[in-house]
């Protein structure tokens, strides 16, 4: 067999990116640029590549509750193989089914714990517990407008947009420069950290600053009560983070208003997909996202502990199921 070769990289470059086809959000430059100051986090960039094949990794250190979808805690250091910024997409990508078992073999091998976040496909992979995740929600556009989108929405769910926009009458939309992102939106962005119930890692206030998405401030009176941060790739506009202001009554309608926006803004930009993200599935179904399911693989170096893995694999699974919505006519 022909001889792998092993690369480790701080960030891989962007004439690497272009050669990984169908890397997805993974192959944007502008996203390591941005985690790289933004993510707080010491990330390491493995290429596998033999012969014409390669595979690709990225894989940091974080402490990490293992048991986030239960009431329980179990706060543990792991590695993880995934985007360093929270993003519902695989950390790794691999040309052929032979790269990537090549991929797992090398994973298979580092030392202590590993988890293999976001995985799009369910296979069992040797030396692995495998176990599902947060979905994502994802909505495809087939509209030429958003008047055409809301004109296909059934009654019920129109109604629910109106009543989140009368609730606002006042709410002020605007694009936000990176520049003018302080500390007063990223107190938002905490905000939601904070209340989240699925936290991994915390970004810095450099990665909403360095990422060139897209910034959109939302506003009452002049005062900034939530923002969103977006980002296109390829054909798919990605909705990346919020924030948004604590103890608002109407915290639910401007959560509306801002997925109508995201919404608005997909179909405008010329998109195929929006990419809503992992969380508040219930919400984003309503709008007309379907639901992709999104896997894990963990393993520990430890016999004894990766037993204990496979035994509790249940607890560390998500397995709320969301109600069905049929919002289009």
């Amino acid at each position: 067999m022909e001889e792998c070769r092993h690369t480790v990289l701080p960030a891989p470059t962007p004439e690497l990116l272009s050669a990984l086809p169908g890397i997805g959000p993974l192959g944007d430059p502008r996203l390591w640029a941005g985690a790289a100051r933004g993510s707080g986090v010491a990330v390491e960039c493995h290429l596998l590549e033999r012969g014409g094949e390669r595979a690709f990794c990225s894989v940091y250190p974080l402490r990490l509750n293992l048991l986030t979808y239960s009431r329980a805690r179990l706060s543990w250091p792991v590695r993880l193989c995934a985007l360093p910024c929270s993003v519902g997409a695989p950390g790794y990508w691999a040309s052929s089914p032979g790269m990537r078992e090549l991929l797992f073999r090398y994973l298979a091998a580092l030392p202590g714990g590993l988890l293999v976040l976001n995985t799009e496909e369910f296979q069992d992979t040797p030396g692995f517990v495998r176990g599902r995740t947060l979905p994502a929600c994802v909505l495809d556009l087939r509209w030429d407008s958003f008047e055409a989108y809301m004109g296909s929405l059934r009654a019920p769910y129109r109604r629910r947009l109106r009543l989140a926009r009368a609730a606002l009458p006042g709410l002020a939309i605007r694009d936000l420069p990176r520049r003018e992102f302080t500390q007063g939106h990223y107190a938002l962005y905490e905000n939601i950290y904070r209340r989240s119930a699925f936290p991994v890692e915390k970004l810095t206030i450099d990665f909403f600053r360095d990422l060139p998405g897209e910034l959109v401030e939302f506003s009452l009176d002049g005062e900034c009560v939530g923002f969103v941060q977006l980002l296109g790739r390829g054909d798919t506009l990605w909705f990346f983070f919020c924030g948004m202001a604590d103890g608002l009554p109407w915290r639910a309608d401007l959560y509306y208003l801002m997925l109508c926006e995201i919404v608005r803004r997909g179909i405008e930009g010329g998109y195929r997909t929006v990419d809503l993200g992992q969380t508040t599935e219930e919400t984003k179904t309503r709008f007309g996202a379907r639901i992709e399911e999104r896997g894990f693989y963990a393993r520990h170096a430890n016999p004894l502990v990766h037993r204990l893995l496979a035994a509790g694999k249940g607890l560390l699974e998500y397995r709320d199921v969301p109600a069905a919505h049929r919002p289009f006519k």
